[in-house]
C-alpha cells in the first residue's frame, strides 16, 4: 500500500514554519495529514477483503487516486517551500509562490471533500432491497486428495524419493525407528498437497493409525486438534465408533492442553503416519507437534507449506528433510500439450482466471499467498511485475527501486537498505519470487503497474497510468497520445521517452541492449521528485546542473558514455546514497 510515514513526518516538521500560517495553509495541511492517514487505513481494510463488489472497487480506486494526487501535490509544496526557506530570494517572490501553493492546497482539499461527499450520498444504496446469497467456500485442495495417480504428470520421481527417504534406513536419515518427517515446500498451486497425498496412500498400510489433516490460514486450533483425535482412531471402524461413543458420554475436551494429552496417550504405543497439509506459521506448528510422541516405533510426519522458515522448523524438530517442489521440467511440461496450446494458455491465463468458474480454485490458491502478505510487502511484491518474463532480478537493483518508490520505511535497528533487504528475503522465504501472469493481472487491476506490450491498450484506461513499464519501441508506444504527467515510474529497454512530459517522475530506468544511441537528459534537472535514475548503454548528455534533485538517492550511469561529464553540483545532492559510473570516466577531484 506504500509508506505514508516519511511524508507525514516531513509535513509535521514543516508545520512549525511561520510561512505556513499564511492564508490558513497550516490548517489545510493538518487536514491532509489526518486525511492521508485515514485513506491509508481505508485502503488497507479494503485490501484485506477477499471479494469487493462494484461499488467498493470504485470507492477503493477513487480513494487510491486521491491519495496519490494528494501526496504528489503536498510533496511538491514541501520541496518548493523548503527551497525558498533555504535560499535568499526576494520577499515578494516568496509571497507569490506561497499564495500559489496555498490556493492549490485549498483546491485539493475541495476535491478530497467532494469524493467523500459522493461516497456518503450513495453508501448503502440498495442494501435494504437486495441481498447476496451467502458464499460457501470450497477447499481448493479437495480435488487433489482424489486425483488418480495415472492422471498426474511428473510426480513419480518426487513420490518415490520422498517415500524412500521416509521408509528406508540411510546414512543421512538415521534409524527407521526414529520419528522422521518430510517438509514439502513450494508456492501455491505447485502440487504439494497432491504429492503428500500420493506418498501417504503409498505407505499408509504400514502404520497402526493414520491421519491426513488440512489446515486453513487462520485455523481454530481446538477444532483442528479434535479432528486429529478423531482421525487417528480411524484405522478400525469399531475403534472409531468406540471413541465416538466415549466422547458422547464424557465429552471431548474443550482445552488444547487436554486434547494434546489425550492424543499423546493414544499415540504413545503406536506407529503413526500423520500429514499436516498447508501450514502457514511456526506458531501453529509449535502447538500441533506437541501431540506427536517420539516413541521409536518408526512413526512418520509429512507437512506441506509455502513458507521456507516453517518447512525448516518442522524438518529440524523431526530429523527430517526439506523437499522443495519445482515446476515441471521441459519434458513433462510437453505431456499432452504442444507449443500452440501453451501459447494460448500464456495469452489467456489472466483472463480465464478472472472469468472462468472452473479455474476459481486456482485464483483462490494464488490469492491466499498474496493476501497473507503484510501490507508493506504487497506493494514490493506487485512491483515485480515490471520485470519481463524469465529476466534476472538483481536484489540490489530491486531494493533500491522499492526505496525510491517509497515502499520501505526504516525499522528498529535497520536503515532503509537493510529493511528493503529483509523484505526481499521474506518474499523468498514465502516462495513468492516467481513472476507469473496472475500477479501481473493483479498489478493491472490495482492500477499498480501498466505493462506496455502488444496486448496492452494504454489509451482506454479509467485511471491515469502510474508506473509504466514499456516493452514496445517508441514508434509503437504512441506516447504523444498518452497522458503521462502523473506517471511515477518509467522503465524501458526499447525507447527514449520525452522526459519533459513526466512532471512527477520518481523512477527513471533506461537500458539499451542495442548499439549505443544518444540520449539527452537535460530535462531531468526539472524532475525534482526524482529518486532513482539508472541509465545503461547510452551516450548520455547530462544536464549542466542537477542540484535541484534533492530527492535523488541513486544515480547509476554504469556502462554509459557521458558526453558532457557529471555536473559539478552533484556534490549538493543531499539525499544521494549511490553513485555508480564507468571506470573510464574521469571524476572530479572532490569525489573520492
Amino acid at each position: 500500500m506504500g509508506v505514508m510515514a516519511p511524508l507525514l513526518t516531513k509535513l509535521a516538521k514543516l508545520l512549525g514554519n511561520k510561512c505556513y500560517k499564511l492564508k490558513g495553509v497550516r490548517k489545510d495541511i493538518e487536514f491532509f495529514r489526518c486525511e492521508l492517514a485515514e485513506m491509508n487505513v481505508v485502503l488497507e481494510k479494503l485490501a484485506d477483503m477477499e471479494r469487493l463488489d462494484g461499488q467498493q472497487k470504485l470507492w477503493r480506486d477513487n480513494v487510491r487516486e486521491m491519495r496519490m494526487i494528494s501526496r504528489t501535490a503536498l510533496m511538491c509544496s514541501c520541496i518548493i517551500l523548503d527551497g525558498l526557506l533555504q535560499k535568499t530570494a526576494r520577499k515578494i517572490r516568496k509571497l507569490r509562490v506561497q499564495y500559489q501553493i496555498a490556493n492549490k492546497i485549498q483546491q485539493l482539499k475541495a476535491r478530497v471533500m467532494e469524493v467523500a461527499e459522493r461516497r456518503s450520498r450513495y453508501i448503502g444504496l440498495g442494501e435494504a432491497t437486495t441481498s447476496s446469497p451467502k458464499v460457501v467456500e470450497i477447499d481448493p485442495r479437495l480435488p487433489a486428495l482424489y486425483e488418480a495417480a495415472k492422471n498426474l504428470v511428473g510426480i513419480d520421481g518426487s513420490r518415490e524419493e520422498s517415500a524412500r527417504w521416509l521408509m528406508e534406513e540411510g546414512e543421512n536419515n538415521g534409524s527407521t525407528q526414529q520419528l522422521r518427517g518430510v517438509s514439502v515446500v513450494g508456492f501455491g498451486g505447485l502440487g504439494k498437497t497432491t504429492l503428500a497425498n500420493q506418498v501417504y496412500n503409498q505407505i499408509k498400510d504400514q502404520f497402526d493409525c493414520t491421519s491426513f489433516l488440512s489446515v486453513s490460514k487462520n485455523p481454530n486450533m481446538l477444532k483442528l486438534l479434535k479432528n486429529l483425535l478423531l482421525e487417528v482412531h480411524k484405522k478400525k471402524k469399531d475403534d472409531n465408533q468406540k471413541l465416538i461413543d466415549t466422547l458422547r458420554v464424557h465429552k471431548i475436551p474443550d482445552d488444547n492442553q487436554k486434547l494434546i494429552d489425550t492424543l499423546r496417550e493414544h499415540l504413545a504405543n503406536k506407529r503413526y503416519l500423520i500429514v499436516i497439509d498447508d501450514i502457514w506459521s511456526t506458531k501453529i506448528w509449535n502447538i500441533i507437534q506437541c501431540a506427536f510422541v517420539q516413541n521409536n516405533y518408526g512413526s512418520r510426519v509429512i507437512i506441506t507449506t509455502r513458507i521456507e522458515d516453517v518447512a525448516t522448523k518442522c524438518s529440524f524438530d523431526f530429523h527430517g528433510m526439506v523437499y522443495k517442489m519445482q515446476p515441471l521440467d521441459e519434458v513433462n511440461s510437453r505431456h499432452g500439450m504442444n507449443v500452440e496450446r501453451w501459447e494460448k494458455v500464456q495469452n489467456y491465463l489472466g483472463y480465464e482466471l478472472e472469468t472462468n468458474p472452473i479455474l476459481e480454485w486456482m485464483r483462490h490458491v494464488l490469492n491466499l499467498s498474496y493476501s497473507d502478505l503484510p501490507h508493506d510487502l504487497r506493494a514490493c511484491f506487485l512491483y515485480l511485475g515490471i520485470y519481463p518474463e524469465d529476466s534476472k532480478i538483481f536484489k540490489v537493483d530491486l531494493t533500491r527501486l522499492w526505496i525510491a518508490e517509497g515502499f520501505v520505511e526504516e525499522k528498529a535497528g535497520l536503515d532503509l537498505e537493510e529493511a528493503a533487504g529483509s523484505y526481499f528475503n521474506e518474499l523468498i522465504n514465502r516462495s513468492l519470487i516467481e513472476p507469473n501472469n496472475y500477479y501481473l493481472g493483479e498489478c493491472q487491476e490495482e492500477n499498480f503497474i501498466t505493462v506496455a506490450t502488444k496486448q496492452s491498450i494504454l489509451n482506454d484506461r479509467g485511471f491515469p497510468v502510474r508506473r509504466l513499464c514499456c516493452q514496445l519501441s517508441y514508434e509503437n508506444l504512441e506516447m504523444e497520445r498518452m497522458e503521462v504527467s502523473q506517471v511515477r515510474s518509467f522503465i524501458t529497454s526499447r525507447t527514449q521517452p520525452p522526459i519533459s512530459k513526466f512532471e512527477h517522475l520518481r523512477v527513471l530506468k533506461l537500458v539499451a541492449y542495442v548499439a549505443p544511441t544518444l540520449l539527452d537528459l537535460s530535462a531531468v534537472s526539472n524532475l525534482f521528485l526524482l529518486r532513482h535514475l539508472r541509465i545503461r548503454g547510452f551516450q548520455v548528455i547530462m544536464p549542466q546542473k542537477i542540484g535541484r534533485l534533492q530527492c535523488l538517492r541513486t544515480l547509476d550511469l554504469l556502462c554509459s558514455l557521458l558526453v558532457t561529464g557529471i555536473p559539478s553540483d552533484v556534490i549538493s545532492l543531499s539525499s544521494l546514497r549511490h553513485l555508480t559510473v564507468s571506470d573510464v570516466l574521469q571524476l572530479p577531484n572532490w569525489i573520492g
